[in-house]
Order: structure tokens, then C-alpha cells, then sequence
């Protein structure tokens, strides 16, 4: 009994022995399904038979959208299955390997391009190895850099959304030869797979709102089938605050900086090297950020609005500043004063002054001073008896106090004209005070309703703007306007 036992344990282990001689390795399946490969041929039963290919894409990387160049450059990974009956084996043959990677330069490959490329490649030129299982599908999942051609629309910048599309596609191959297929292996309603999400790395100039694919079938007369093609897009929301902090912030200050002029005194002296100053630096710092604004005819940035808006304040300062200081240094030897300038600077105007510590100035107090005064008795210092002065003048009045009467006169009068200068130059320095103060505060109302204006509407759109992409979904990627 023990015999025959032993001799059967021989025979089993020698019939192992054998078997596993016979069974092909790795290398040995690699060169079978090569040796009469041709990846000049279609993986298809027939000429007419169309071969379906699985294609999505795998968004990694949002790597630049440059509003100059009217492109964007995005890192993909694409997946492609198909399958080529020529790629088929029993595991059994082949110590049970279900799977091997092969070259794709060794492979058919479905010729698929990005159409609207911008710059680079059209095509995938990372060949990496292919998956190929004995069913016969083959996975190929290789990385690409795209650079598609986006139209940046750059009305609401910094400020802006964006929708940017990728149309990839066969470039010689119908849909009679090629065809494009989700998942599934099927397309309803033109609506594709759209681009998956999973291993994106958050981009810290770009906020993605949604994404979606539409299948398009393009029918050209030199073909028999139509072409098919699969867009892809891509609707994109700034993050501005890179921009907010280095770009708007600095102008809004020199905004107000403008405002500053105003409360500067004229007798100061710096009021129109204030004004230049701003001009000038204004100028520096459109020099620096000029590269940051998109260069296009198509619209007006808001940021650009916003920058002709802080010019044109910067510059009206300047003109407004100098009549201020042609006001401020008026004299009654060049000019004179109206009522009706006096009425409404001097009378008017005062009432609404803003200020509290601001001196009234009444231009009529001397008027009615001199109404309200009880008349002279006497009007000569040689009349103490309230006589006629010019009776006895010469008789009552000697040569040296005539003289010196008549000095005291002449000093009087002296005195009493550059008062009376005095009050006049002071009457234009209010005048020009008043101005300032008024401008003061109508330049801070332009420039906090300026920036509301141009960027307030705006900035309530853009809450919302999220939540109207995730309720309406794919309605919005074509038109959310």
C-alpha cells in the first residue's frame, strides 16, 4: 500500500514539474500578442465598424490663465479604454496574468487632438505603457499639458468669471471610424462625462464654479460620417486679493490722498507740490502694474475705470487747486469783490459749513457799525465850541498845528487803507477757505461713491454668483447672464 502511494506522489509531482515548464511567463505573452501586431489597423471587425473609445478627463492642476495671451494651461490626466480583439489571451496559458503593460508606440492609438490648442502640442505626447487586459481593453491613462485658447473677458476684472472651453476630438477620423463614448459606452442628450474633480490641487488665483462636457457632431462635406468632438468646460471665478492688496488698495489711497489737498492751508505752500507729487506717483504706479491689466479692445477692465477715475480726481485737484490759490492771494488792488460773491461765500455758504472751530466773517459788519454809531458833536479837534468849523479856521488854527493836524490826518488815512486792505485781502482768503473746505468734502463723497459705483454692483453680483452656478448647474456654462 505504501508503495503505491509513493509511486503516486512521484507521478503528481512530476506532471507539476511539467506544467509548470510548459506555461509561458510575462515575456513570452508580450512577444505573442506583438508578433503580428499591426498598429496601423484599426481594432475593428470590419472597415465600416466603428471603433468606440472611452475618454475623460482627470483634472490635476490648474496651472496659469493669462489674460494677455488669451489662453490657459491646465494639467490633465486622460483616460482612454478601448477594445482591440487582437490583444486577447487565456490566463491559463500565461501563469494566470490577467493584465500587462505594453508600449504605446507598440500600440493603435485613437487619434484624438485638443482643437482650440493655443500653444504646445495638439496632440499627447507622453507615451506612457498601456494596460491591456486578456478581455482585450486597453487602458491608457497618460498626463498632458493643455494649453487652450480661452477668450478672457475682461469687463469685470479683477473681479471677473470666466468660462473657458477645451473641444477635443479625432482629427481624421469620422464617427463612422471613431467615436467618442462616456463610461457607459453611450451619450444622451449630447451630455459627456465631465471632468473629474478628485485630484484637483486648489489653484490660489482661480476658483473653479463648474465644470461640464457636451458632445457635438459636426457634419463636413468631404465626409461621409460626422465628426464628433467633446467640449469641455470650465467656468472659473478670480480670487482677487492678491490684486485687492496690490493693485486697487494703493490706488483708492491715492484717492484719498487727494482728498488731502483741500485741508492743506494755502499759506502752507505745498498745496501744488501735493498735487504733483500724487500726479507723478499715480504715473510710477500705472508704470509698475501695466502688465497686471488685461490688453484687449473689447471691454474696460474696472479696474482700469477705476484708475482713469482716481487720474481724473488727481488732475482736477491740480486745476481746482490752483484757482483756490488765485483766490486765496486776490488783493483790492487787483480785484474786487462782488455782492453777490459776498452774499453767497460770506452769507450763505457759512451756514453750511461743516465745521464748528470755522470763524464767521460778516462782510456788512462795518456797514452797520458805522449805522448803529451816535453822531460826532465835534468834527474838528479846533471845534470845541460846536461852531461852524470852517468859520475862523485860519484864525483860530496856527502853521505848526496845522501841520501837525494835518500828519495826524495823513497817518489816520494811512492806517484806516490798509485796514480797510487788510479786511479785503482777509475777505478772499475766506473766500478761498470756504472753497477748500467745501471741496474737502465733496472730493471724500467722489471718491467713496466713485469706487461704490463702479465696483459695488459688481461686487453683489459676485456672492451669488457661486450659488447660481451649483442650482442651475449645466444651464449656466453656456449662458448665466
Amino acid at each position: 500500500m505504501d508503495y503505491f502511494g509513493a509511486i503516486f506522489a512521484i507521478l503528481f509531482a512530476t506532471s507539476c514539474m511539467v506544467t509548470s515548464s510548459l506555461a509561458k511567463d510575462r515575456n513570452d505573452l508580450t512577444f505573442d500578442l506583438m508578433e503580428e501586431y499591426d498598429k496601423k489597423v484599426r481594432p475593428s471587425g470590419s472597415y465600416n465598424k466603428s471603433v468606440p473609445v472611452i475618454f475623460k478627463l482627470y483634472l490635476n492642476q490648474l496651472l496659469d490663465v493669462s489674460e494677455v495671451n488669451q489662453k490657459i494651461e491646465t494639467k490633465m490626466w486622460v483616460l482612454q479604454i478601448w477594445q482591440d480583439p487582437r490583444l486577447v489571451w487565456d490566463p491559463v496559458d500565461y501563469e494566470g496574468l490577467e493584465y500587462v503593460h505594453l508600449p504605446t508606440t507598440e500600440l493603435w492609438l485613437p487619434e484624438v487632438v485638443l482643437y482650440n490648442n493655443a500653444d504646445g502640442d495638439f496632440a499627447i505626447s507622453q507615451f506612457t505603457k498601456a494596460k491591456v487586459n486578456y478581455t482585450g481593453f486597453v487602458e491608457w491613462k497618460p498626463p498632458a499639458i493643455f494649453k487652450s485658447f480661452c477668450e478672457i473677458q475682461v469687463a469685470q476684472f479683477p473681479f471677473d468669471t470666466q468660462n473657458c472651453t477645451m473641444k477635443i476630438g479625432p482629427w481624421s477620423q469620422g464617427m463612422d471610424l471613431l467615436d467618442m463614448v462616456n463610461s457607459d459606452w453611450k451619450v444622451e442628450d449630447h451630455k459627456c462625462d465631465k471632468p473629474d474633480l478628485s485630484l484637483y490641487k486648489q489653484s490660489g488665483e482661480w476658483k473653479i464654479l463648474a465644470v461640464g462636457c457636451y458632445k457635438h457632431y459636426i457634419q463636413y462635406a468631404c465626409c461621409r460620417g460626422p465628426y464628433v468632438d467633446m467640449t469641455y468646460y470650465f467656468v472659473l471665478q478670480r480670487r482677487p486679493l492678491y490684486l485687492l492688496i496690490n493693485i486697487l488698495f494703493p490706488t483708492f489711497l491715492f484717492s484719498v490722498l487727494t482728498c488731502a489737498v483741500f485741508y492743506l492751508p494755502s499759506d502752507a505752500g505745498e498745496k501744488m507740490t501735493l498735487s504733483i507729487s500724487l500726479l507723478l506717483s499715480l504715473i510710477v504706479f500705472l508704470l509698475v502694474i501695466v502688465e497686471a491689466i488685461p490688453s484687449t479692445a473689447k471691454g474696460v477692465p474696472l479696474l482700469c475705470q477705476y484708475i482713469v477715475f482716481t487720474m481724473i480726481l488727481v488732475c482736477l485737484s491740480i486745476m481746482i487747486t490752483v484757482v483756490v490759490i488765485n483766490i486765496h492771494y486776490r488783493g483790492p488792488t487787483t480785484h474786487t469783490m462782488s455782492e453777490r460773491v459776498k452774499k453767497i461765500f460770506m452769507v450763505w455758504l457759512p451756514k453750511f459749513a461743516l465745521s464748528s472751530t470755522m470763524k464767521k466773517l460778516d462782510p456788512y459788519a462795518e456797514k452797520k457799525l458805522k449805522a448803529a454809531k451816535a453822531p460826532k458833536l465835534c468834527n474838528d479837534i479846533t471845534d470845541f465850541s460846536g461852531r461852524d468849523p470852517t468859520e475862523g479856521r485860519h484864525r483860530v488854527m496856527g502853521s505848526d498845528v496845522r501841520q501837525a493836524v494835518d500828519g495826524v490826518n495823513f497817518v489816520a488815512d494811512y492806517f484806516r487803507d490798509q485796514e480797510e486792505s487788510q479786511k479785503r485781502e482777509d475777505e478772499w482768503k475766506y473766500v478761498a477757505m470756504l472753497l477748500d473746505h467745501f471741496l474737502f468734502f465733496i472730493f471724500i463723497a467722489a471718491c467713496f461713491l466713485g469706487t461704490l459705483i463702479i465696483f459695488g454692483r459688481r461686487l453683489m453680483e459676485i456672492g451669488g454668483e457661486e450659488q447660481l452656478f451649483l442650482e442651475n448647474e449645466d444651464k449656466c456654462l453656456l449662458n448665466c447672464k
